[in-house]
């Protein structure tokens, strides 16, 4: 007996929305560029790989970010969320305000994991 198959036609496509690509630095986790349905943006760093800046394609200031020796945020231009790397490798979670480090979890309030 034939057993009927789906093909990938057949499937409803959901279009996609809020799509975001990251572009690292190489073989590092230093973002370098962030694209998205709207814009493409430029992440300027500071020496340790840290995104202080975000630029659009017009070479506008969209995001400014300062961070203490913790990595808390002192000073802030822009959405906390639009860049949401701290120091290298740090993922910033805005449900829990704790930053994430690949395998474990950084407070910048307290500067402890």
């Amino acid at each position: 007996p034939s057993v009927p198959t789906r093909r990938s036609s057949d499937r409803r496509q959901e279009p996609y929305t809020n799509v975001i690509t990251w572009v690292y630095d190489g073989g590092s986790y230093t973002p370098v560029a962030k694209l998205t349905e709207e814009d493409s943006y430029s992440i300027v760093q500071d020496y340790m790989g840290t995104p202080i800046q975000a630029l659009d394609s017009k070479g506008e200031v969209v995001w400014d970010c300062i961070l203490d020796i913790y990595g808390d945020v002192l000073e802030l231009r822009g959405k906390r969320d639009f860049i949401p790397f701290r120091f290298q490798g740090q993922y910033e979670d805005g449900e829990t305000g704790l930053y994430y480090n690949r395998f474990r979890y950084y407070s910048p309030h307290t500067g402890n994991y």
